[in-house]
């Protein structure tokens, strides 16, 4: 489950602390954040992009934070933001390519103007899902088609992938006419065993 609604939040009060996570390898840590809304406040997991920021000083108390995507994790369902339990139940993972910071007089919670843009130039390789991008059309390819025979891969244009396909078709029409007269043959020399009759003088010549 996801958060797709755009939010804007505050790191609270209890900063930054660091915990293990699985999928990194060995020792493997990811920070954890408080944020608030300026009403309720939820934990924050950050993937590896974030933490490095984190640890570098560049996310500290007080910074404010624009995100989206941000999946959703409650270990025992739904609770309300009002219990004492809330900040352990229930969390939020962020990830860098969703998360955006916010100059200081920014207003908090939930926005209703678009999704900010992410530029190519700040989109991390581990950094989770792009919510938002702008690019340009520069060029336009024409379709290519790949074929990979007895190990030896083949690239063709739309153009010759056609001619390809027609040359396959016309020998395989003709292996099937092959395959068809010597079926007959076949089957006639069977019966003529079974009868016990030879084949047409003629035939016999031709052969």
């Amino acid at each position: 489950q996801h958060q797709q609604q755009q939010q804007q939040q505050q790191l609270g009060q209890r900063g930054m602390q660091q915990a293990g996570v699985g999928g990194g390898g060995a020792g493997s840590e990811a920070a954890v954040l408080e944020l608030t809304d300026g009403w309720y406040s939820i934990t924050a997991h950050l993937d590896e992009p974030l933490t490095q920021l984190a640890l570098s000083g560049r996310l500290k108390v007080g910074t404010k934070l624009r995100f989206s995507c941000a999946q959703t994790k409650a270990l025992h369902g739904p609770v309300s933001p009002l219990d004492p339990s809330a900040l352990k139940s229930t969390s939020l993972r962020l990830a860098y390519n969703a998360v955006s910071p916010l100059p200081w007089d920014a207003k908090l919670g939930y926005q209703r103007h678009p999704l900010s843009f992410r530029p190519l130039g700040l989109i991390h390789a581990r950094g989770g899902p792009v919510p938002c991008t702008m690019v340009v059309v520069q060029a336009k390819y024409a379709m290519h088609y790949w074929e990979k025979v007895n190990g030896q891969s083949w690239f063709r244009t739309e153009r010759h992938q056609r001619e390809r396909e027609r040359t396959l078709a016309a020998h395989s029409e003709k292996a099937e006419d092959v395959a068809e007269r010597e079926v007959r043959a076949a089957e006639e020399c069977f019966c003529r065993q079974l009868l016990g009759t030879s084949p047409p003088k003629q035939q016999q010549q031709q052969q």
